[in-house]
């Protein structure tokens, strides 16, 4: 029989169970989870009715920045989502995408291509004016439905100017609301909670380091 991987947090040995969450006894108290026991630790009782989500999906990942609290059916709906997903990719992999692949391949997928390369060239390359919408400059681009700027600095200009890859989010630390580049990975409103957020995190890591060496 496989030997259950374990994690040592806080003196707590934590066993991985089938579905790769950690579980462990906590003294005399029930069993307890090991992501729920690290946001608590920093949080205070997970609130009844939400659950603690892993943000990445790594339940190996139990880093306290890597934990977001939701409401139940919300984290239900989420996984089930995912899980549906997962399914949908594996059945593609699996059954049509080989049986396609083969199709394009053959003589008469070739033949299609052909054909149907001949058929749309013409709207393929054709060509109109356009005026820039952050310069003003007319340019003229092919016409594939999207073009909209003399180039990608003015696409890029444009989109900053506007905010258009901008969104609201939470500060980890202090609750409020700040707007930030969407890419990014920005998850502080200041300076200051950033300090302190990578100041947990280092102690986080420096508990973790010393229980694994005690262990």
């Amino acid at each position: 029989m496989k030997e259950s991987k374990t994690v040592v947090y806080d003196g707590i040995k934590f066993y991985q169970t089938q579905k790769g969450y950690y579980l462990s006894g906590k003294g005399s108290e029930a069993t307890v989870r090991l992501h729920v026991y690290v946001w608590e630790k920093y949080n205070g009782k997970v609130l009844k009715g939400y659950h603690v989500h892993h943000k990445d999906l790594d339940k190996d990942n139990n880093e306290i920045d890597n934990f977001k609290l939701l409401e139940g059916h919300e984290h239900l709906s989420l996984h089930g989502n995912l899980q549906d997903k997962k399914m949908l990719a594996e059945r593609l992999a699996k059954y049509a995408r080989p049986k396609a692949s083969e199709w394009h391949r053959s003589t008469e997928g070739i033949e299609w291509h052909k054909k149907h390369y001949e058929d749309t060239k013409d709207k393929l390359y054709q060509e109109i004016e356009i005026v820039c919408l952050h310069c003003g400059k007319k340019v003229k681009v092919i016409n594939n439905g999207h073009n909209k700027y003399c180039s990608d600095k003015c696409k890029s200009s444009h989109r900053i100017r506007k905010k258009s890859d901008f969104e609201d989010r939470t500060c980890v630390i202090c609750g409020n609301t700040f707007n930030t580049n969407k890419y990014g990975k920005v998850k502080n409103c200041s300076k200051e909670c950033a300090i302190i957020s990578t100041n947990l995190k280092k102690k986080a890591n420096r508990e973790s380091k010393e229980n694994n060496k005690s262990a």
